[in-house]
């Protein structure tokens, strides 16, 4: 092999190992699946916490979301209703974030819909937590708290009720990594 040639195969070599280098930067590869540069990756799931966006209503959120090929944050589980509510105390919220649940009926009802099944879930214990927040509030969209802990149902973006501000709060989205369940 020529010096000529062997130099234009290091370059080659070195060209694909900084490819490889940049490309791994763009997806944290745990296991055999991916989740995007700067998510989150839990179970099944990645998310990402936009608390950089912070005054967006519930419809806002969910186009943010659906530009980053993911929708808000859904509770599947007990357990990943328990991650979560512990997780989003960990970010500095200004607002709180919306939550993928939806209530069809305004007022005091218990009914409930995840948005990306059009069903509530599969975890009757699951099922009870979010019955006593829908029967608790009266607005129609899922969020948490300014601290991120405490779940409930809100008005999707109007009036907030504890003052004249509109009602508004940031994305938190999440990516299914295993769309077989």
């Amino acid at each position: 092999m020529t010096s000529a040639a062997r130099s234009s195969s290091l370059k080659t070599h070195i060209l694909a190992g900084v490819f490889l280098v940049f490309c791994g930067n763009f997806f944290l590869v745990r296991g055999d699946r991916a989740c995007p540069y700067g998510w989150v990756k839990h179970s099944k799931s990645c998310y990402f916490a936009g608390t950089a966006w912070t005054r967006l209503t519930y419809y806002d959120a969910i186009a943010f979301c659906h530009s980053l090929k993911a929708h808000l944050v859904e509770f599947n589980t007990l357990s990943e209703y328990k991650y979560i509510t512990a997780t989003a105390m960990n970010y500095p919220w200004w607002n709180g974030p919306w939550i993928g649940m939806l209530k069809p009926f305004d007022g005091y009802d218990k009914s409930w819909i995840l948005p990306s099944t059009q069903a509530v879930t599969k975890d009757s214990d699951l099922n009870r937590v979010i019955d006593a927040a829908a029967l608790r509030d009266t607005g129609r969209c899922g969020g948490l708290n300014r601290r991120g802990g405490g779940f409930g149902f809100w008005d999707c973006g109007g009036q907030d009720t504890f003052s004249s501000e509109p009602q508004k709060g940031s994305p938190w989205c999440e990516i299914d990594l295993d769309l077989d369940n």
